[in-house]
């Protein structure tokens, strides 16, 4: 019941949940055999865009009337994108300014104020565009206007907004790097070298962390190919990268080569390219016109491809109220549908992209044929036993104890625990523990439930103290600790101990079959493994961080009325704080309670099937 436990991300159940490896284990359930492909999202085009001010427009409008037209578009902010329109598709144009400033001042109010027009106001009144680092924005000097001035605002709105729904339907990041100029009066984009493109992945990667991000590698994951991975075993289900973001160059041509040089896999690099179907690194592929390349791109995604088209261009179908290119584009199966109207802009027309029923994504009308027509695939994706299990501990961390509860059922009536028998009941006491405790140890052990895998020789002590001395104040009735037991695959012998220390998992190996002994730190009860001479196996720093605070300034909270009664700090030295010369035996305390279960999902099954009242979550198994 620690303080830590409630300020991580929610990511760090997702985590624990990637990090397994365990799969679903055979288990089937509904959300089984989604793979990537399968599916279809709406995007957006440019999604950073905003449609030039009045003036602006003017002056475009005196040199290119359609091209103005072609600009007025404007999309929302991309949390709003992705949360209320369901989009999971997005562009981003990228510009090169290591120095900064370079799109600081465009030329085009200048050249409006040379012609008699109003002024336009600044778009960057912090100056943003000063600094260096990638911008986004569309066009320099004239169609400049974005959601997002640089690469890295994007980039981090993305990672907030999918770390706090970390359930999403994998989202997919175009970028084309912009270089050149329009023409001569523009100023000119600099070109993306190899040290430039390096920099874009480092920048990828140091916003986003690995656990939402899906590369390259990822996909080959040991086949010599990009493209020998798509046709053999394909992309992953869906389930697997909920909560994801991918990466992929818009362009092609000399930027795109240059970013495969030397990698002609992506070996190393953050984004897919799009490059022809026989190339090794195949793996999606940009088919802008839905309508010529209605057959191709059908092809391409009956091979196993993701593709990206276009239903619309120019805003030529908002004005016109004209479906036909976004019923094709969606008829086509690209699984990516671009368009600048996720929802309608009314001064044009009704004109709209959206799935049938209003769903993020859908069964592919190509290649999901299997898959129920009116799904919406990002639920029916979550309907693992492991994704609504890591759906329940995030509610539970956030102490939203309902729907919590309604995840945890949903996944143990996918998996459904064992109760505990006889035999369980054996190994439970068997192997318990022995726990030595300070002789002024505050606390007592309020309740122990065992939790045994069904698939490992693992036995999880879940031992629940009544406070932790420095939370008085988080409105739970325990401290929750664990001490997860591990045996030889016979069930033989116990071979190693492993401990919840604070955030941390201490490994201590056994031997010769000795029952495993266990310290309870003062107070706080994280729990440390004792060699077999009665001497700690491990003296973290932070056991002697918590001695100095407890004795110098006292426990946290001192003055809570929940707390009254508790000592207000420990009277004494570190040589007696780690004295543990109490024992307790858990054995005779399991055999009495015959609080036994096997199951996947410790926290689960003790939330809705052992304990009456709330506690913290922690890990459940000490590795994968």
């Amino acid at each position: 019941m620690t303080a830590g436990c409630w300020n991580r991300s929610v990511w760090v159940v997702v985590g624990c949940l990637l990090g397994a490896g365990e799969g679903s284990g055979g288990v089937e359930t509904a959300g089984s055999g989604l793979r990537l492909d399968q599916c279809q999202v709406i995007g957006t085009h440019n999604s950073y865009h905003v449609e030039p001010g009045p003036v602006m427009e003017a002056l475009i409008r005196q040199n290119r009337p359609e091209e103005a037209e072609a600009l007025g578009y404007t999309h929302r902010a991309l949390r709003e994108q992705f949360g209320v329109l369901g989009v999971r598709q997005i562009e981003l144009d990228v510009f090169a300014d290591p120095e900064g400033g370079r799109y600081a001042v465009p030329r085009g109010p200048m050249l409006a104020r040379a012609r008699g027009l109003s002024e336009v106001p600044s778009h960057d009144p912090g100056g943003v565009l000063r600094g260096p680092g990638f911008k986004v924005l569309h066009v320099q000097d004239i169609d400049f206007l974005t959601r997002n001035l640089t690469f890295r605002d994007a980039l981090e709105e993305i990672r907030d907004w999918s770390a706090a729904n970390p359930f999403h339907f994998p989202i997919f990041v175009m970028v084309e790097l912009k270089e050149g100029a329009p023409g001569p009066e523009f100023t000119p984009a600099l070109p993306f070298d190899e040290a430039t493109l390096a920099a874009l992945d480092a920048e990828i990667r140091e916003v986003l962390p690995a656990r939402q991000r899906f590369e390259p590698d990822q996909l080959r994951a040991g086949r010599p190919t990009l493209r020998e991975a798509v046709a053999g075993r394909g992309w992953p289900e869906v389930s697997a990268l909920l909560g994801k973001v991918l990466f992929a160059m818009d362009n092609e041509g000399a930027v795109r080569e240059r970013y495969l040089s030397g990698a002609p896999n992506l070996e190393g690099r953050a984004m897919f390219v799009s490059v022809d179907a026989g190339h090794p690194a195949a793996a999606w592929m940009k088919r802008n016109d839905a309508v010529g390349d209605f057959e191709g791109i059908r092809d391409l995604v009956r091979q196993g491809f993701l593709v990206r088209t276009r239903a619309d261009v120019g805003t030529v179908e908002a004005r016109r109220d004209d479906g036909t290119r976004r019923d094709r584009a969606l008829a086509s199966g690209a699984q990516f549908v671009s368009t600048d109207y996720p929802e309608a802009d009314l001064r044009l027309s009704s004109y709209a992209v959206r799935l049938p029923g209003g769903v993020v994504a859908r069964a592919n009308p190509v290649s999901g044929g299997h898959l129920p027509v009116a799904a919406d695939l990002e639920v029916l994706a979550r309907q693992t036993a492991p994704i609504q299990n890591a759906m329940g501990e995030a509610a539970h961390r956030l102490r939203r104890l309902a729907e919590a509860s309604e995840h945890y059922r949903t996944a143990l009536e996918l998996e459904p625990p064992g109760e505990g028998t006889a035999e369980d009941l054996g190994l439970a006491g068997r192997f318990a523990p022995v726990l030595h405790i300070h002789r002024d140890e505050p606390f007592g052990l309020r309740d122990v439930a065992v939790v045994i895998h069904p698939r490992r020789p693992w036995i999880g002590y879940h031992l629940f103290w009544d406070d932790d001395i420095d939370f008085p104040d988080d409105n739970d009735p325990c401290d929750h600790e664990v001490i997860w037991v591990e045996c030889d695959p016979g069930w033989g012998r116990a071979v190693a101990v492993h401990t919840y220390f604070h955030g941390r998992i201490l490994t201590h190996r056994l031997e010769g079959g000795q029952r495993p002994e266990v310290a309870v730190e003062w107070g706080k009860h994280g729990s440390l493994p004792l060699d077999g001479t009665g001497r700690l196996a491990f003296e973290p720093e932070s056991l002697r961080q918590h001695w100095r605070r407890l004795r110098e300034t006292g426990r946290r909270a001192a003055d809570h009325p929940l707390g009254r009664g508790w000592p207000a700090r420990f009277e004494g030295g570190y040589d007696s704080f780690v004295t543990f010369d109490r024992s307790l035996g858990l054995a005779d305390r399991i055999q009495e309670t015959r609080q036994v279960m096997r199951s996947r999902w410790p926290n689960g099954v003790i939330h809705r099937w052992m304990l009456p009242y709330n506690f913290a979550v922690k890990t459940r198994w000490p590795e994968g």
